[in-house]
């Protein structure tokens, strides 16, 4: 996955903040899972994925409902720090699988 810019943090909120906080880790973990793999046919061929697009969260995000957040509103910070958390998530298990962290 390419790296995580405010937009993208941005465009992965306006996808959950709308969503049960139960399902919101679920759904951002899909996004990011996409980016990855958009980000590495990308890599190899030069080229977007259509489906998930060229790597970054923002553009797997661009085809999922969206609603735009209010800004620093209480329903925006939860969903934000839904989003950290499953970056926090899926970074560990990347560099786990990579053999940085010992568990």
């Amino acid at each position: 996955m390419r790296a995580v810019l405010a937009g993208d943090l941005d465009a992965a909120v306006a996808v959950v903040i709308g969503l049960p906080p139960k399902v919101r880790g679920q759904v951002v973990m899909e996004l990011i899972e996409q980016a990855h793999v958009a980000h590495k046919f990308n890599r190899r061929t030069g080229q977007a994925l259509a489906c998930f697009g060229t790597g970054s969260l923002m553009t797997a995000a661009q085809g999922r409902k969206a609603v735009l957040p209010h800004r620093c509103d209480a329903r925006y910070c939860e969903a934000l720090q839904s989003v950290l958390w499953a970056l926090g998530c899926w970074r560990q298990g990347q560099a786990r699988r990579a053999g940085h962290i010992r568990v």
